[in-house]
């Protein structure tokens, strides 16, 4: 789960004696199943940014299309943020009630010193007996059953963007595996083009800043594209060691692994022979 610098401080397989306690943030997102916010985000303006896409998505379709279905589609979409946000809101009340003004509360675990937190087992037992809400406690499944070296990290992989609308990946082993965009939601069905977060891999392939240098702040749907883009990137190597996508003031958001646009490896100049430049892969 986020700890609060937009790093998931619970994507590696975890037992019960080396999981830390909850902020309230922390124990909301994980009852959302929110697994990453964005830095300079908190949990409700990560919502609030689905919330907004789908309020634009909406007004278009009820400006362009002539479809009631895609209307109807578009409407209960924006519903279903709305209800989702409105639930993020209530679960961080009930919370940090909770916290702070139950001192025998049984959600909170047990310390010393220092500020109260949560107790994952006690918010597992809690969230299942209010509200049918099941989370894991002892363990953490990979998004994809992939089969990773031992002691593979993020700065380990090497990750190729190809032509086709296809992406491979390598632990730095020699073996090189390759899916198609959509197998990890990285593209636009609809258009059959990749979508933003896509688009935002790319352009750190190329070694473009992001956000652009001329603001420090992502604007809420580019926040939302992060955290999808980082889900992306785990079901294609299955690895949840560490974050795939690291972020400091200066260079904004950049790769953990080598990065490579290499969808023009195999076009040639007819005159010269030699192909094209993909850039240095950093």
């Amino acid at each position: 789960m986020p700890d609060g610098k937009g790093r998931n401080s619970m994507n590696t397989p975890v037992s019960s004696e080396d999981v830390k306690p909850l902020s309230v943030e922390d124990a909301a997102a994980m009852l959302l199943n929110v697994d990453y916010i964005p830095p300079g985000f908190t949990l409700l303006s990560l919502l609030e940014a689905f919330c907004e896409e789908a309020e634009i998505d909406r007004d278009e379709a009820r400006a362009t299309s002539t479809s009631e279905l895609a209307k109807q589609q578009t409407q209960c979409r924006l519903d279903a943020c709305t209800s989702r946000f409105n639930l993020a809101e209530l679960l961080i009340e009930l919370l940090r009630n909770e916290v702070e003004l139950n001192p025998n509360s049984p959600l909170v675990a047990s310390s010393a010193s220092g500020p109260r937190m949560i107790d994952l087992s006690e918010l597992a037992d809690w969230a299942a007996d209010r509200y049918g809400i099941s989370i894991p406690t002892s363990s953490i499944t990979p998004a994809t059953p992939a089969q990773i070296p031992t002691g593979k990290r993020w700065a380990d992989v090497t990750i190729k963007i190809q032509a086709n609308h296809r992406i491979a990946y390598s632990f730095g082993d020699g073996k090189w595996r390759t899916k198609a965009l959509s197998e990890v939601d990285l593209l636009n069905r609809r258009l059959s083009k990749p979508n933003h977060q896509a688009v935002i891999l790319i352009g750190l392939a190329q070694g473009k800043r992001f956000p652009p240098p001329y603001r420090s702040k992502l604007e809420s749907r580019e926040a939302k594209a992060i955290s999808l883009l980082r889900k992306s990137l785990v079901a294609l190597t299955g690895l949840e060691r560490d974050d795939p996508i690291t972020f400091n003031t200066a260079d904004g958001y950049r790769p953990a692994f080598t990065l490579i646009d290499d969808r023009y490896a195999n076009l040639y100049d007819s005159i010269t022979g030699n192909a094209y430049p993909v850039g240095d892969g950093k």
